[in-house]
């Protein structure tokens, strides 16, 4: 009997402390776990170090390899890293060297006190300064730069070779239409026409080859915008 009437109390016990109330705002609460990540609160991208970025002798592999932006900001750590490292031993090995020892000044010692000056220098530059942001932006624009008069080059020998197929099979014109097709619709979007029926047909009265005049100078001009948000 005890045990039922315990059972019974905390039953009412719980019906007074239960309120629906509550349970709606739980619902209505909106989980931001769930929600997609956006340019707001997305982390910074990150940097692949690679091996050549901090070996000593392979580093030299730099000088021949096609720059990109990892290359900037991976040299810009490891240099900080080996500031604060190996640069303060050799510093503190130098100071011992002429204050303790009293020893005159080496081409060894000047090389070294040059070398940990520069290394400071551009130590301050990465951490004080936007410079390596700024060379990781400019290479950026030159590799679009490159890839934009790159693609229409490409494009134009599409053209001509799909000119000369329809020349030596009349019958097949799907290469060429469909290149055609695709100048057309990128002018549209990159020249900002929209899909104005009249504005398009106005556009198929022009020649190929000012059509791709035309596309790269808007192409251009695109790269241009992107080198000034990176600015």
């Amino acid at each position: 009997m005890r045990k039922t009437l315990e059972k019974k109390k905390s039953i009412k016990v719980e019906k007074k402390i239960h309120n629906p109330l509550i349970d709606d705002e739980k619902e209505a609460l909106v989980d931001f776990d769930d929600l997609p990540t956006g340019y707001a609160t997305a982390a910074r991208t990150q940097i692949k170090l690679r091996y050549y970025h901090f070996l000593p002798i392979v580093r030299y592999y730099l000088l021949i390899k096609d720059t990109e932006p990892d290359d900037m900001e991976g040299l810009f750590r490891v240099n900080a890293l080996s500031t604060f490292t190996l640069g303060v031993a050799q510093i503190i090995c130098m100071m011992f060297h002429q204050l303790v020892l009293k020893a005159p000044l080496t081409i060894f010692i000047k090389v070294g006190i040059f070398t940990q000056c520069w290394n400071i220098g551009v130590t301050l530059l990465y951490f004080f300064t936007p410079i390596c942001t700024k060379m990781m932006a400019s290479i950026a624009v030159d590799t679009l730069k490159h890839n934009v008069e790159e693609d229409v080059m490409q494009m134009t020998r599409a053209y001509l070779d799909a000119v000369q197929r329809q020349a030596q099979n009349p019958g097949q014109t799907s290469h060429l239409e469909n290149l055609t097709r695709c100048v057309d619709q990128e002018i549209m979007e990159l020249g900002g026409l929209g899909q104005d029926p009249s504005k398009k047909n106005e556009l198929l009265t022009y020649d190929m080859e000012f059509k791709l005049e035309a596309l790269g100078a808007l192409r251009r001009i695109q790269y241009l915008k992107f080198a000034q948000i990176g600015k």
